[in-house]
């Protein structure tokens, strides 16, 4: 397996695309978690209430 050492900033503008990068990366898996547990409530909900 081949390690890769990480490259350092050269600038603010750098880092900041570093950071946009792993913001909109975790704000997908939240939105993709919060659309996972609508669809196993709104499943639960249905089964409830064909009860």
């Amino acid at each position: 397996m081949d390690i890769h050492k990480p490259k350092p900033w050269y600038g603010a503008r750098e880092f900041l695309k570093e950071y946009v990068i792993i913001v909109v990366g975790v704000l997908t898996a939240l939105g993709a978690e919060q659309v996972v547990e609508h669809l196993r409530w709104q499943k639960a909900v249905d089964e409830a209430t064909l009860r």
